[in-house]
């Protein structure tokens, strides 16, 4: 399977990253959660370089708006790395 990013694809998954900032734990915890089923099955579909790349970006992102988590809501960060790591847990290594 091939996960190059089209526009909606894109769109699709950064909003789905972007409500892991959101301040309702009934919004982050279960977003977090489906980011990381997201990263397994994109993980397990690889079958390019084109879809690691596109991976390894998407991980880029979402570490870049937990260090934004972690300046001021680490209760947060905790509950969404948890979350992620339930389903994907190399996340916890990075």
């Amino acid at each position: 399977m091939i996960l190059i990013c089209c526009p909606f694809h894109c769109r699709f998954f950064q909003r789905l990253a972007q409500n892991m900032s959101s301040e309702s734990k009934n919004v982050y915890a279960p977003a977090a959660e489906v980011v990381g089923m997201a990263l397994q099955y994109m993980t397990e579909k690889e079958t390019s370089d084109n879809d690691k790349k596109w991976r390894d970006i998407y991980m880029k992102n979402i570490f870049k708006m937990l260090s934004s988590l972690q300046a001021g809501r680490n209760d947060q960060l905790i509950v969404v790395v948890h979350k992620m790591s339930q389903h994907y847990p190399p996340v916890i290594d990075e």
